[in-house]
């Protein structure tokens, strides 16, 4: 049975974190931001994780997202969903709705259409 290792992680601006080597192996690109959330980028599996630290402060993947070829203006994103427990829907900075998840989803799968 795989043992995930941990490893020291440079991201692309600098910062050193710590990260499972799974991580480290699939993201060749990775940018911590200033609220301390590191983005993995795949770009050859169009992929891009969302890590976090875990309560030992080792960087664990939260979410990732693969995207579609776009075509005719549209983009497909499948989001992985373990971790979502609500769905709130915003227009014009104002919430127009909250779901609360009661059953475990794996995927969401947003759908955008540019009608430019």
């Amino acid at each position: 049975m795989y043992e995930p290792k941990v490893v020291d992680h440079i991201t692309s601006n600098g910062k050193l974190v710590l990260m499972y080597d799974y991580l480290d192996n699939a993201y060749s690109l990775t940018i911590m931001l200033a609220n301390d959330i590191v983005v993995g980028i795949n770009p050859e599996a169009d992929e891009i994780c969302f890590m976090v630290p875990d309560k030992n402060g080792i960087y664990t993947d939260v979410t990732d997202i693969v995207s579609a070829k776009p075509t005719q203006g549209t983009v497909e994103l499948m989001m992985r969903a373990h971790h979502i427990w609500s769905v709130e829907s915003y227009k014009n900075a104002q919430q127009i709705g909250k779901q609360i998840l009661n059953k475990s989803l794996t995927h969401i799968k947003l759908c955008y259409y540019s009608n430019r």
